[in-house]
């Protein structure tokens, strides 16, 4: 665009336009591999064959220590949508998708609550699923479903300091503590609805961009902490991301110093963090240049590398540590597929800027 501005209208429309699964020629152009391709595949027949007949993952039963079933199976619908599956439409996991779209509508509440028992972030990670789901087929039986979830979320916000914690918004109104973890989660689900079509007011966004600058230190206010006065990777992949979302350029001084900060902590080949990962590819990845291509290199090679290749389990990945250990095995697959989607499942945000 004229002068390298960004139009979020016309990137909305990109976006929507680019939801087909790209060629195995376009995608090793945005940096995947026929390896990456075969490890997505084969972790979708792990979910399908791992399936309950209800239409959900049971996370406990694999490994899991929480009630994250709606967060399982909002990430594994999140995974069908990425490789192009749909419940309107015929394809070899069509069945899937439509059965864990119905058993996660069956979960909701009547206020939007998709937390199934578990914390605010099942609710984001539900949510998240839902306004893609609708905004990628316009099916009007999910407008509904996705609106009165986004709803809760809006309502759940802390007025005080902008961000979320574990529980919704209750008779007494909206948790006023927040921590980043729960408030990445939540913060993607309202761009994700604005990016359906779906109304979102611009005084949440601001609260949430209050809360992040909130939780950030460094010279140049590009590192994160879970609360204000801590830093780890994984918040300040989450942050980084957030920030991204709100179409900060890499050029911003505190983008670098984020990508920098991750750049120096690339994922470990034995028992990585998959949340980590996930957030610091998003990142990287909109960030693009030699720092993309580091962190790339070895992702498409790790990930393949040690994802389960015989027995019940192939195709799926082992729990890691953090909060892919937390997940179990459901979390720690859908998580990796998610991170090994990132060339066709995001459009960069800011263009090819070479290395």
């Amino acid at each position: 665009t004229p002068n390298h501005e960004l139009d979020p209208k016309s990137l909305t429309k990109l976006i929507q336009k680019q939801r087909g699964k790209p060629s195995l020629e376009t995608i090793k152009e945005l940096g995947g591999t026929d390896a990456t391709e075969k490890a997505i595949g084969a972790a979708l027949e792990w979910l399908a064959r791992n399936q309950e007949s209800d239409g959900r993952w049971d996370v406990k039963k694999h490994g899991g220590r929480g009630n994250y079933d709606t967060a399982g199976v909002g990430s594994a619908l999140l995974c069908f949508y990425g490789w192009g599956m749909r419940h309107d439409q015929g394809g070899r996991y069509q069945d899937n998708v439509k059965r864990a779209l119905e058993w996660l509508l069956k979960q909701q509440k009547e206020n939007g609550d998709l937390r199934g028992g578990g914390r605010m972030y099942c609710h984001g990670i539900a949510s998240i699923a839902l306004c893609e789901a609708y905004g990628v087929t316009k099916d009007p039986k999910l407008k509904e479903p996705a609106e009165r979830a986004i709803k809760l979320i809006l309502a759940s916000q802390s007025l005080s300091k902008g961000g979320w914690r574990y529980d919704p918004a209750g008779k007494k109104g909206p948790n006023q503590d927040s921590d980043l973890s729960v408030t990445g989660w939540q913060y993607m689900a309202l761009h994700s609805a604005r990016l359906a079509g779906l109304e979102v007011p611009e005084d949440s966004f601001v609260r949430a961009r209050r809360y992040l600058t909130a939780v950030s230190s460094g010279k140049q206010g590009g590192l994160y902490g879970y609360q204000a006065g801590s830093v780890n990777p994984t918040m300040v992949a989450t942050g980084m991301f957030c920030r991204q979302l709100d179409l900060v350029p890499p050029t911003d001084p505190r983008m670098p110093e984020g990508a920098d900060y991750i750049g120096q902590r690339q994922m470990k080949v034995q028992n990585p963090d998959f949340y980590y990962v996930y957030y610091a590819t998003l990142a990287l990845y909109q960030h693009q240049g030699p720092a993309w291509k580091k962190w790339n290199d070895r992702l498409k090679e790790t990930l393949p590398l040690i994802q389960k290749k015989n027995g019940a389990e192939r195709g799926s990945w082992d729990p890691g540590g953090g909060h892919g250990g937390t997940g179990g095995r459901v979390i720690a697959t859908t998580l990796s597929v998610l991170s090994l989607e990132v060339y066709y499942r995001l459009l960069p945000m800011y263009g090819f800027r070479g290395n």
